[in-house]
């Protein structure tokens, strides 16, 4: 889970375009818990500072973490991202202080803006500020676990009809969810709570919520009405070592439907992962699906593990399954293979030699990229007893000269000969389109050894 993301901002230049992904918004009550500063103001002077923009405000009315009835200096960026302040107009101000003390505002997720279009989140803030101010309580049942990926939101597959309980001491609350799913506890004295809701065929656990809150709060707790469980373990070597920072897969096992996840999560330090809100069903655990072995990085790194998949995985009774053992298969032995390469006539050649893993997509099959030296020699590590897909390029599109993809097993010593083309506009080579050769490398190739 990533909790609550309420915007992804790239900020490029001053005078680039903000560009902002945004989800859907919070209710002004829960979006104005976390705010630090805030305060309404009207402008009374603007000084252009190049990239930002500071803005001279008079207080009005100090919502949280400020003094009512004073002046004070407000900045913002000078691109789109920040806030069109104009000369005696009132804004809503909702600012944090940056690394040298000033007050800023604007960017992806600020919630300033005009006074007119503030009146939810002043009021918000009024009433988080009154001790007197009753608490929301709110939410969603939902079929779907995916709803949970961000800070719940909305049902996609919603639930009518469950019933919800809520207890604070003596007292207690009822509610249920309508045909959109969603459910409200409003008017309620703030406290500590419990929140259950009857949903039949889930561990207790997924039943029960506990939670405290101040006057004026309020919180967002969803509900899935399916059975969910979690698959976690550890990814080994073939030695039992733990195998850190690399992703692990999931996949459903047919009839089951794939989990929708945000992303597949890599194994910490220590080998663990976890996967959550997987619903009931069949599963295997693969690794390197989609890269080939020994494949060479842009930081010229190997990824040396071969493709390994687990035995299934099933999720039955909403029970997870934990401490899983996912040990990868042995890498295989390596060895460096020479080879030169030449025109016909036997001259040396300074070209590229790219190796490919005809077991993946033409797309993702490129291994490694070296370049000869001076001699027209070169050398590659490849794991033995493997078949590749061996070629040389000299030169670019159009003039070019090439080997065709060449089909190899490095079982043998044997050092390799590949002989460029006579014609230097040769591309009738459709395999080699298929693979993109003619294209840069995927990563910095080598230089000449």
């Amino acid at each position: 889970m990533l909790g609550l993301l309420t915007a992804l901002h790239l900020l490029i230049t001053p005078s680039q375009a903000c560009v902002c992904l945004h989800t859907p918004p919070l209710r002004p009550c829960r979006a104005m818990q976390d705010v630090q500063i805030a305060f309404t103001g009207r402008v009374l002077s603007l000084d252009n500072l190049g990239d930002t923009l500071r803005a001279r405000i008079r207080i009005d009315e100090a919502l949280r973490g400020i003094p009512s009835n004073t002046q004070v200096d407000v900045y913002t960026s000078n691109s789109s991202c920040g806030i069109s302040f104009q000369t005696g107009k009132a804004y809503f101000i909702e600012t944090r202080r940056n690394n040298i003390g000033r007050l800023f505002t604007g960017g992806c997720g600020s919630y300033s803006t005009t006074i007119q279009d503030a009146t939810e989140y002043i009021e918000a803030l009024r009433t988080l500020n009154n001790p007197q101010s009753p608490v929301q309580i709110f939410g969603f049942a939902t079929a779907d676990p995916t709803d949970l990926r961000w800070k719940p939101l909305k049902a996609t597959i919603p639930t009518p009809g469950i019933r919800l309980q809520l207890r604070s001491g003596e007292q207690h609350w009822e509610s249920t969810t309508n045909a959109k799913g969603d459910y409200a506890f409003t008017g309620i004295p703030p406290g500590e709570f419990q929140l259950t809701a009857s949903i039949s065929g889930l561990a207790e656990t997924y039943k029960h919520r506990t939670f405290s809150l101040t006057p004026g709060q309020c919180r967002d707790e969803a509900f899935i009405t399916q059975p969910f469980a979690s698959i976690s373990g550890k990814l080994l070597d073939a030695a039992g070592n733990p195998v850190p920072r690399k992703p692990v897969h999931i996949s459903a096992i047919p009839p089951t439907s794939n989990p929708q996840l945000f992303q597949n999560p890599a194994s910490s330090d220590d080998g663990s992962f976890r996967f959550d809100n997987i619903p009931m069903g069949a599963y295997q655990l693969s690794f390197n699906t989609d890269q080939p072995p020994d494949q060479r990085d842009w930081a010229g790194t190997r990824n040396p593990y071969p493709l390994t998949i687990s035995p299934p995985i099933t999720l039955k009774n909403g029970e997870s399954v934990e401490n899983i053992e996912f040990r990868l298969l042995p890498i295989p032995t390596r060895k460096t293979i020479q080879g030169l390469v030449t025109t016909p006539d036997g001259t040396p050649a300074f070209a590229r030699v790219t190796l490919f893993d005809p077991g993946f997509p033409p797309r993702k099959a490129q291994v490694d990229t070296v370049r000869t030296n001076s001699n027209g020699r070169f050398q590659l590590e490849v794991q033995q007893g493997r078949r590749y897909l061996i070629f040389a390029q000299s030169g670019t599109l159009p003039r070019t000269q090439h080997s065709g993809l060449i089909p190899h097993i490095f079982d043998s010593d044997t050092p390799l000969h590949l002989i460029l083309s006579n014609d230097v506009l040769r591309i009738n080579c459709k395999e080699c389109l298929e693979y993109e050769v003619w294209e840069s490398p995927l990563w910095k190739d080598r230089p000449p050894q």
